[in-house]
C-alpha cells in the first residue's frame, strides 16, 4: 500500500499517478486505488457525484455501499472512503464508508 497526500487545493491527476507507479516505479499492475476524501455527494444531471472540497474535483458515484443505518450521504459535508471502479478509470468510484464531517466555521 502506498499513501499519497496531495495538496488540499490541487486536483489529483489519478491517471498520471497510476501510470507513474506502473511504468516508472514498477508496481504493475495497480489493481486498486482507494481514496480518502472530504466533500459532498450531489445530484447533477440525474447522477450522483462526489465533489471534493477545496479542489471541486468531481467523481461519478457508480455505487454506494455502507451500513443501512448510516445517514444518507447526499448533500452533507462528508469524510469518505471510496475506491475507483477501475484503477485506470479515475472518474467513477464506489463510495464505501462515510461519516458527517465538521463544518468549518468562518473566522472573524
Amino acid at each position: 500500500m502506498i499513501t499519497v497526500r496531495p495538496a488540499k487545493d490541487k486536483p489529483v491527476e489519478l491517471v498520471k499517478l497510476v501510470e507513474l507507479l506502473e511504468k516508472e516505479v514498477g508496481f504493475q499492475p495497480v489493481t486498486e486505488v482507494a481514496l480518502e476524501l472530504q466533500g459532498r455527494v450531489l445530484r447533477r444531471n440525474g447522477k450522483l457525484v462526489f465533489e471534493v472540497g477545496g479542489t471541486r474535483q468531481t467523481f461519478v458515484v457508480e455505487k454506494v455501499e455502507g451500513e443501512s443505518d448510516s445517514p444518507r450521504p447526499e448533500g452533507q459535508l462528508l469524510t469518505a472512503v471510496a475506491s475507483l471502479v477501475k484503477a485506470d478509470s479515475p472518474d467513477r468510484l464506489v463510495l464505501r464508508q462515510w461519516k458527517a464531517a465538521a463544518e468549518k466555521k468562518p473566522s472573524l
